[in-house]
């Protein structure tokens, strides 16, 4: 699955950047979870899917970006601090409660422990067994 490029230029900060992505990321599962709503509660149209691939790539370009800036700075506070702020400036200052752009960032940040949890066990896993190459 290709990557979603960042939101803002290459040429803005990296924590602009970050923040921009946490964003995007948010504002598709909350996409997902209204599609969810307009369907009837009903999982699995072609719609939620679409949402949760959008979500997904942007959680992996969290993944990306934590692991390019590993040591740089504190990146789930610069994603929470950098993600407030675009969230705001997406509704123009107004019309996304802080309490509610708070929810939709630490969703976001969960997904994005759980995803690194998972790679560095499987790093771990192959580092201990590598696994032979697939034959076709």
């Amino acid at each position: 699955m290709p990557v979603l490029a960042p939101i803002v230029p290459e040429s803005e900060p990296i924590e602009e950047v970050i923040g921009s992505v946490v964003a995007a990321a948010g504002l598709a599962m909350l996409a997902g979870a209204q599609q969810w709503i307009a369907d009837g509660q009903v999982l699995g149209t072609p719609a939620q899917k679409q949402h949760c691939k959008t979500g997904g790539a942007y959680i992996a370009q969290l993944f990306e970006l934590q692991k390019a800036t590993r040591g740089e700075f504190d990146f789930e506070q610069t994603a929470r601090t950098f993600g407030a702020m675009a969230l705001k400036k997406r509704f123009n200052g107004h019309g996304c409660p802080a309490a509610a752009g708070d929810i939709l960032i630490d969703e976001v940040m969960a997904a994005v422990r759980k995803v690194t949890v998972i790679m560095q066990a499987m790093d771990a896993a192959d580092e201990a067994e590598p696994h032979a190459p697939l034959q076709s």
